[in-house]
This record gives C-alpha cells, sequence and structure tokens, in this order.
C-alpha cells in the first residue's frame, strides 16, 4: 500500500499532496510485531510531512460485513459508549467536562501541537485501548476483541474525535451519480 502512495506521489511530480484514506492501523507510524504498517514506511519517506490522522468515536453505528447464514452481507452496527479507559472515552470526557469547547460533537485534536510536558503529554505517551474494528464485525461484540493498545502520540499525529455517529446509507439499488 505505501508503495502504491509512494508511485503515485512520484507519478504526479514535485509539490503534489495527497490526502489517503485508510484503517486506522494501516495510517499508523507504528511498527506492528514482525511486519511494518504503510503509515511506518510513509513516515520514512516523507518525514513530518507525512501527517498520520486516526478517526475515532464514542458510540453510535457503522456498516461492516457481517457474518450470517447465507455469507457475509453489509449491515448497520450500532455500540453503546466506548469502553472506560479507551481512548474514545477519555475524548468523550474532555467533551463532556469542556475541554473540547464545540457543541458539534466533532473535533480535531492536533497532537503536534500539544504541550511537550504536563498531563496530556503524558498520556499521549502512555499505551491505551482502542478499537480496531474493519470491514468485518462479529455479532458477538466484545471490546476485548476488537481493542489493540496504541501510544497515540507517536503513533499518530491527530485525531479526529465523533462524539456519536451514524452509518453511511446506500442508495437505492440501481441509483447512479449524475455525470457533470
Amino acid at each position: 500500500m505505501a508503495e502504491n502512495v509512494r508511485d503515485l506521489m512520484e507519478s504526479l511530480g514535485p509539490g503534489t499532496r495527497m490526502v489517503v484514506w485508510a484503517h486506522n492501523a494501516h495510517l499508523s507510524n507504528r511498527k506492528s510485531g514482525s511486519y511494518e504498517l504503510m503509515g511506518h514506511f510513509l513516515r520514512q519517506w516523507y518525514g513530518r510531512a507525512y501527517y498520520p490522522l486516526g478517526f475515532i468515536f464514542n458510540e453510535g453505528s457503522f456498516q461492516a460485513m457481517l457474518q450470517g447464514e447465507k455469507g457475509y452481507a453489509l449491515t448497520q452496527i450500532e455500540l453503546a459508549a466506548a469502553p472506560e479507559g479507551s481512548v474514545p472515552w477519555y475524548f468523550e470526557r474532555a467533551r463532556q467536562s469542556g475541554g473540547l469547547r464545540y457543541e458539534s460533537g466533532v473535533y480535531l485534536v492536533d497532537f503536534r501541537s500539544a504541550p511537550a510536558t504536563g498531563p496530556f503529554a503524558e498520556w499521549l505517551m502512555a499505551p491505551h485501548p482502542l478499537a480496531s474494528i474493519g470491514a468485518t464485525f462479529s455479532h458477538d461484540w466484545k471490546p476485548a476483541r476488537y481493542m489493540r493498545e496504541v501510544v497515540p502520540g507517536t503513533e499518530y499525529d491527530g485525531m479526529v474525535f465523533v462524539a456519536r455517529t451514524t452509518r453511511a446509507r446506500p442508495t437505492p439499488t440501481g441509483m447512479r451519480p449524475t455525470p457533470k
């Protein structure tokens, strides 16, 4: 994946900027056991010009492939509030206490501009659980099954937090966007 990004960047020439939308784990700037993630390579190649931005939510719905009797089907999944101690749980506490000051419930927190010392700096450099949900999901939701430890300040340069999310809504069968 990282090589595809690099090839595209090189083919488009100097000064090119790109937004890569991917699962948080792919964007992460960490090594994952015996292999490197896409974001790890992108940070090596582009340095601080690579800005991994994670997306998290506290509660709500999303779509995922759910296995049923006839195979997998795109299904709406609804999750209650994030488990205590998880990354989105902390963001939600900051929102409720007024630490995140906008009422929309959607925030971008830039870790690069965070203080280098103090409680938030310490929190950024400590491991915290974060749900890692991809294209498939299981009805037997157990937070521990989908959680992985992340160190937010080393894996990401910022995070978008959504207090309550709603699933994407599919278009009716056969409906196509109108060409411009």
